[in-house]
């Protein structure tokens, strides 16, 4: 069986505030987190995308798809790729997982081979689900436009809802985001 096409889409609209400073922009090993996400994403991608109502990523090389809905969080995001994307399927990643590496991306393509009708495959580690290590059916899209009209804008709470098939990952350290200064440091002191 082969796997059907996808399109990635990396969020960047995040307001960093805990971190104090833009992480899309922010280096590790001399590259952007929002670039190097992107350059992983682009062999399994058809098209990777850069999600985010922003105007100052155009150095970054991919297109940026601004939020149809400014200011409903990652949710949003999505709503932007799924409209955009000339595939099916979406993989959402947040930027800021620097332990993100192409086996977990194969990993969790590779359950597009037996995923039915499901709608959504996500990754579930010891913390829970990752919404934003996720491949998401363009079928969500009513539900996610129905969602950010009513205000709602989890993306966990999206993918409990919905027909999801699971990655199991443990306590997988690769699916570790950067929120703070001190989570940058002590990632960079360990790689």
């Amino acid at each position: 069986m082969t796997r059907p096409p996808i399109t990635t889409a990396i969020l960047v609209g995040g307001k960093s505030t805990r971190m104090g400073q833009d992480k899309a922009l922010l280096e590790v090993d001399g590259v952007a987190l929002a670039q190097r996400a992107a350059g992983l994403a682009a062999p399994f991608s058809g098209r990777v995308v850069l999600c985010g109502s922003r105007d100052d990523l155009g150095d970054l090389g991919p297109e940026v798809l601004p939020d149809l809905h400014p200011g409903m969080g990652p949710l949003a995001g999505l709503e932007a790729a799924l409209t955009a994307s000339e595939t099916d399927w979406v993989l959402l990643l947040a930027c800021d997982l620097p332990g993100l590496d192409a086996a977990l991306l194969e990993g969790l393509l590779g359950r597009l081979e037996g995923v039915g009708e499901h709608d959504a495959v996500a990754v579930r580690s010891a913390r829970g689900p990752e919404p934003l290590v996720a491949l998401y059916h363009r079928r969500l899209l009513p539900e996610i436009v129905e969602r950010l009209e009513r205000g709602q804008r989890a993306v966990h709470r999206l993918l409990l809802d919905a027909k999801t098939l699971w990655h199991e990952v443990g306590a997988d350290p690769r699916v570790a985001n950067l929120n703070t200064p001190a989570e940058l440091e002590a990632w960079k002191s360990n790689h």
